[in-house]
């Protein structure tokens, strides 16, 4: 497999018009994916998901988190998506993202230290780097400590590696015992994060219980799996298509960088498919008809590839190319509306911090091509193994910059 790779039926990979199969309708091109995001009175479509959970049962607390949410709910009572994200949304904006900048390069260099001293030469940029910056940074960022992050990581594979959303099953119990501990942790001695503003709305009862620790949850979810895929798709399309010179020379090239980051944000598409509902009849303009309660998957992995995202700029390389220079870049991996992912800022500098301090302190880095590299479909599309070189003569002798 290489990381160009797609892990699904290249139909969702493919820009095209929308299809039922097995009761599902499949939208799989921008304008069609673009009117359901954007109908944010609930007209037509909501992205309220509980009527894909199983019935009679408690669900995952995945469920309780605002991707799981809508204006309406399917039997068109008021939904929750507003209120919870009216709650989380003003943190993200007011506490600058560039605040987090130091913390993740620090986290950085310590994981790049430990691939050094190991001596090799060689290592995973999936196990040993990618997914435990991106849980780390979110942990920061939301106030939740991580001194558990691989027993978490292993609870976020379960989930995350479930191939669709109606065999995700509840939690385990430790999960939620974990959540009440750190509750209860932080309600003793309170801070300036996310989870302290999450837990004042819960004790003023503006939340549920199971609405926190959904939050919790989804925090560490989207802000671990989505991002550590997209650090792992980066280096990895940059190893496929023989870019790391190019790369290397432009790290600090802020505009490079930029266009560099979008494209791989596109390309790869980490989090393929959303879920939504129509709630009444709904005829698309390619002629489709969609009976009211069909459940829809928006196939942003197909939509990246459709002409649309180049902007009608008529000198842009075709969407099945990888093209790091490409602009505009009207991609949708962040959704649209109001379900635009609010941790969008944070996934970007995240990922250019991991290019910058990878090629920096990992001299002639490169993908190793004779060692497997693994993707896998589920909730999202991620990344079990992705082995990489560097010198590693160069690379101690800058292990006094990684103090």
């Amino acid at each position: 497999m290489k990381p160009s790779d797609f892990p699904r039926d290249i139909r969702f990979r493919t820009a095209g018009d929308a299809f039922i199969e097995n009761g599902v309708a499949h939208l799989r091109n921008y304008a069609d994916i673009k009117r359901v995001m954007l109908d944010e009175e609930a007209k037509e479509f909501t992205q309220d998901t509980s009527y894909w959970a199983p019935q009679n049962q408690r669900i995952h607390i995945s469920w309780y988190f605002l991707w799981a949410t809508g204006k309406r709910k399917a039997d068109g009572s008021v939904g929750r998506h507003d209120l919870l994200r009216s709650i989380i949304e003003p943190y993200f904006r007011t506490k600058p993202v560039k605040e987090m900048a130091l913390q993740i390069e620090n986290d950085s260099k310590v994981l790049i230290r430990k691939i050094i001293e190991k001596g090799t030469g060689h290592f995973d940029l999936a196990n040993e780097y990618a997914y435990l910056l991106s849980l780390r940074t979110i942990c920061s960022m939301v106030g939740l400590p991580y001194e558990r992050e691989k027993w978490m990581r292993a609870q976020l594979e379960i989930f995350t590696q479930t191939p669709d959303l109606e065999q995700v099953k509840r939690e385990p119990q430790e999960v939620e015992d974990y959540f009440r501990e750190v509750i209860h942790y932080r309600q003793k001695k309170p801070g300036n994060e996310a989870i302290d503003i999450l837990i004042e709305a819960w004790q003023n009862e503006k939340i549920t219980e199971i609405e926190l620790m959904g939050y919790m949850w989804g925090l560490f979810q989207a802000g671990t799996d989505t991002t550590g895929t997209n650090i792992i798709n980066a280096l990895s399309l940059f190893g496929e298509f023989g870019l790391l010179d190019e790369a290397r020379a432009n790290i600090h090239n802020e505009e490079w960088l930029r266009r560099a980051g979008e494209e791989v944000l596109r390309f790869g598409t980490p989090f393929a498919a959303g879920p939504s509902l129509a709630i009444k009849d709904v005829t698309l303009d390619s002629g489709l008809h969609i009976p009211a309660m069909t459940m829809v998957r928006l196939w942003f992995s197909a939509a990246n590839r459709d002409e649309y995202i180049n902007g009608g700029n008529p000198n842009a390389t075709s969407p099945e190319i990888f093209d790091i220079h490409r602009w505009p870049n009207q991609h949708m991996t962040f959704g649209l509306g109001m379900h635009y992912c609010v941790g969008s800022q944070l996934a970007k500098l995240e990922t250019k911090i991991a290019l910058q301090t990878l090629l920096h302190y990992l001299p002639n880095l490169q993908f190793d091509q004779t060692k497997p590299f693994d993707r896998f479909a589920g909730i999202v599309d991620g990344v079990k193994e992705a082995h990489f070189t560097f010198d590693q003569q160069k690379a101690e002798k800058l292990l006094d910059q990684l103090l």
